[in-house]
């Protein structure tokens, strides 16, 4: 295969109704196992594994999970989410052929991260609870890492910010994950924490990080200190981290910024503590945003909340 021209996988044709059974099997095993590791460049090895999909039959499931498995790859690294879906929906097929609880573990952790890959959060999370209930299985305890990173991506992908945070700092604590990983999950336990609604989980949250001696080394750590000691943080200083937010963390359900009813929540809170009463100008020229969003925010996000969780009261005169 590594050495096929380009156009040879057009014209393979695999024969599964002659000969031996346990031949055709060996065989479709090997090809399977080359397809796996061919150097070919990626669109002739997707020419290639479709080709092969296309004649083998529904009893060859391991061998086609296997190859099907390489074309999920090849369009993950291309970024190709429509095909990355499709990829997840066939391999969800091969979840019924017998194979061991590790094998099964790993399928529905891939077809999790496939669907993730594509945006679909809520079918992911189906999938990745069903590996749950493998971890304790024989064999299943080497995914026990992988799981945890895939949970982590699902919580924060449907906006549970507070519980993906907490997960994302218990992987940055792996002792067996390489120091980038640990870093990376770190940063993404900053940034879940800064988006997560106040209440008591994200307080503790807010105090395990700002304790964490790694954090101090991170760009958000700044904003977390701010949110920590109840500091005023004004519109500039967000630019950067907005920046670095996926689509999902950028706005709610409702189309509204999760970033911006955080922090605008955050400030008042932060004003309260300061003032009594504070005039609105002052308190905009203090936001950094105009009077006019600053009643409105105080009206129905502040006070509503304020009122709500027993918080300080703060009026404008």
């Amino acid at each position: 295969l590594n050495s096929a021209p380009k156009n040879t996988s057009s014209r393979i044709v695999i024969a599964l109704e002659t000969g031996s059974q346990v031949v055709s099997r060996q065989l479709i095993t090997a090809i399977a196992q080359r397809v796996e590791s061919c150097r070919l460049n990626d669109s002739s090895i997707c020419i290639l594994a479709d080709s092969i999909l296309a004649v083998l039959d529904t009893t060859i499931l391991l061998q086609k999970c296997a190859i099907r498995g390489r074309l999920a790859t090849l369009h993950e690294e291309a970024g190709q989410k429509f095909l990355i879906k499709v990829d997840a929906w066939f391999l969800i097929v091969f979840i019924s052929s017998p194979c061991s609880p590790a094998q099964k573990m790993a399928l529905y952790l891939r077809i999790g991260r496939l669907l993730l890959d594509s945006g679909d959060h809520a079918e992911a999370e189906q999938y990745v609870n069903r590996a749950s209930l493998l971890q304790t299985e024989k064999d299943c305890d080497s995914f026990n890492v992988e799981y945890k990173a895939i949970y982590a991506r699902v919580l924060d992908g449907r906006r549970k910010f507070t519980d993906a945070a907490q997960r994302y700092h218990e992987l940055s604590l792996v002792v067996d994950l390489p120091e980038s990983d640990q870093k990376a999950a770190l940063s993404r336990s900053i940034t879940c924490t800064i988006l997560a609604a106040p209440g008591t989980a994200r307080s503790r949250m807010l105090n395990t990080l700002f304790k964490d001696p790694r954090a101090a080394e991170l760009p958000s750590f700044s904003l977390l200190e701010k949110l920590y000691l109840d500091r005023l943080i004004k519109a500039a200083e967000l630019v950067e981290f907005e920046k670095e937010l996926q689509p999902h963390q950028r706005t709610n359900e409702h189309g509204q910024s999760i970033v911006e009813g955080v922090i605008v929540e955050h400030n008042m809170t932060a004003v309260s503590r300061l003032y009594n009463n504070i005039a609105l100008s002052t308190l905009a020229d203090l936001l950094g945003i105009s009077a006019d969003k600053v009643a409105f925010d105080f009206y129905y996000r502040f006070s509503i909340r304020s009122v709500s969780t027993g918080a300080r009261n703060l009026k404008l005169c």
